[in-house]
């Protein structure tokens, strides 16, 4: 008796074999990129700026006059959105399973939001 669930072992080498994801190697270019990407001095930063972004904004708004310290919040602003774009496109390049995904729109998004906090954005608003 030969059931569905009671495969020979052949047979189910051959259904893995079909199913099988082939991982081709990557180039030294991607290596370094991804590399970069990975490195403790780079992690680093890119945390740095993400707490930059999260509370900056409202530092600003508690500590500081308007005008005299906007531009300064405005610059490194634009340095982490900068920084953030970068990082979506060089980990978009080495890694196949980031693009269009769940965290590439997470950090599309969370990239967007900056410019709201930009003081030339927010007076245009108001």
């Amino acid at each position: 008796m030969h059931s569905y669930f009671m495969k020979k072992e052949d047979e189910i080498e051959e259904e893995i074999d079909i199913f099988k994801i082939y991982d081709y190697p990557k180039t030294k270019c991607k290596q370094i990129i991804e590399k970069f990407l990975m490195s403790f001095l780079f992690q680093i930063f890119v945390n740095i700026f993400t707490i930059w972004c999260l509370f900056a904004d409202d530092f600003k708004l508690f500590f500081v006059k308007k005008n005299p310290g906007d531009f300064f919040f405005d610059v490194i602003n634009v340095i982490c959105m900068f920084t953030f774009i970068c990082e979506i496109l060089l980990t978009s390049l080495t890694r196949k399973t980031y693009f269009l995904s769940f965290f590439f729109f997470m950090d599309l998004i969370s990239t967007f939001i900056i410019i709201f906090d930009l003081s030339w954005v927010q007076d245009s608003l108001l």
